[in-house]
């Protein structure tokens, strides 16, 4: 479609021509003095510069949510989190809502192009219009079928919802607008004067797409992504340090050949359905209640989340900030942690509370761990903290044994508890490869 409307609005698709790495390999733009300049070379300057965003967009970013765009229940609607706690429910998916209209927070997001999909303000959509665009028949599953890449409260196999299925899709378009005056050089073969779009206003278009979508999707972010061959991936891990680099020269590959004409970012999952089966408690009484849920939504982290998680990962097992604790601690009950030991140092004794272990005292010497959950990683990593505060922080490669550890304790943090501090001591076992 031409967008010369002759400076009446018109609204454009999502232009064709940049859906294959072809498409952006273009020249790039050169000027000199005296050189005769019109609007095709001032658009080749703007492409190339487009394009090398694309590029990067595409190959180095990588398609998904950067921020935002999240769906929940538009203001005023009664809805209930199902979201299996503890920990507490920090996203408002999964849930139920009695009614279909969503507000979509703004964000940004890149699709399968390379292009930025940007909302500047949340917009308010009604589901079950969209839907109504794209009629499907309603299939009647079980809770745990309906949900099994989700945990829901709630869910059991004897709980039956027929639902129409959809995915929640974030598209790009473009508008044309601020239409300019075209002058006509008067010769015999200047066009006629006449008015065109000067400039393009990028925008977002939401619609709801038919479950299920194409399986490479998950790969290349293309509604039309065609049938691959993707290989038993478990095999891959078996000795990943052999086996990831051709794995990702693969896939990368596969995505760089890749043509797609219609990319769209997913933003949730939708089921629409004239009753609950009683999830979600009560809910007032509606014609249809939509499932939300996130299947299908890739988050691709920022630099700023990927240092938080960093963070929180280097945190991961430290004991609560104020010394010794009879009873349980809050905190994270994950994982293996050391819970005895056999010999060695000024003899720690140990104990179990909520998942950490408490050490009453501790000293520099060599201790054998027992760890309880089994640990088969060619390289543990030691943390010990007091107060909240990490004193120790050893590696040890001695015992190929997955159910203990070998460990010297050699020397504390400056400015960190003494070993022979009273306060309660926190030991946790990391293991990787």
């Amino acid at each position: 479609m031409t967008c010369n409307c002759n400076c009446s609005p018109c609204d454009c698709p999502s232009p064709s021509g940049e859906g294959c790495l072809t498409d952006l390999c273009v020249p790039r733009a050169c000027f000199f003095n005296g050189q005769l300049i019109g609007a095709d070379d001032l658009n080749a300057a703007a492409q190339y510069s487009r394009t090398k965003d694309l590029l990067f967009g595409r190959y180095v970013a990588g398609w998904g949510v950067y921020g935002g765009l999240v769906v929940r229940a538009a203001p005023g609607l009664t809805f209930t989190p199902l979201g299996v706690t503890p920990p507490p429910q920090i996203t408002p998916n999964p849930q139920v809502i009695a009614g279909t209209t969503v507000e979509i927070s703004a964000g940004v997001a890149i699709d399968a192009r390379g292009r930025t999909l940007t909302l500047c303000a949340p917009v308010t959509l009604d589901l079950l219009a969209l839907a109504n665009e794209s009629p499907v028949a309603a299939t009647t599953q079980s809770c745990d079928q309906w949900f099994r890449q989700t945990s829901v409260r709630g869910c059991n196999p004897n709980t039956l919802l027929t639902a129409r299925e959809y995915y929640l899709v974030a598209e790009y378009t473009e508008t044309p607008a601020r239409p300019a005056p075209q002058f006509s050089g008067g010769g015999a073969c200047d066009p006629a004067p006449t008015c065109e779009f000067s400039r393009k206003i990028e925008g977002v278009k939401f619609s709801l797409v038919p479950a299920p979508i194409a399986e490479a999707y998950v790969a290349l972010g293309c509604l039309d992504s065609p049938d691959i061959p993707f290989p038993e991936i478990r095999e891959y891990f078996a000795e990943p340090e052999r086996t990831m680099p051709p794995l990702v020269d693969m896939l990368n590959e596969l995505i760089a050949s890749s043509c797609c004409d219609r990319p769209a970012v997913v933003l949730a999952r939708v089921l629409l359905t004239s009753s609950t089966g009683g999830l979600g408690g009560e809910l007032p009484t509606v014609p249809v209640y939509a499932f939300i849920d996130s299947q299908g939504r890739r988050v691709v982290p920022s630099s700023a989340a990927n240092w938080l998680l960093t963070l929180a990962l280097a945190h991961h097992g430290r004991g609560p900030a104020d010394g010794p604790s009879d009873g349980p601690t809050d905190g994270p009950t994950d994982g293996p942690h050391a819970t005895a030991n056999v010999s060695g140092g000024t003899g720690p004794t140990f104990a179990s509370t909520n998942g950490f272990t408490h050490v009453a005292s501790l000293g520099v010497g060599r201790y054998r761990l027992t760890l309880d959950q089994p640990l088969a990683h060619s390289r543990r990593v030691i943390h010990v903290t007091a107060r909240g505060t990490a004193i120790l922080a050893n590696e040890s490669d001695s015992s190929s044994d997955p159910h203990h550890v070998d460990v010297e304790f050699h020397q504390l943090q400056q400015g960190s508890p003494t070993l022979t501090d009273p306060s309660t001591f926190y030991v946790t076992v990391f293991g990787s490869e």
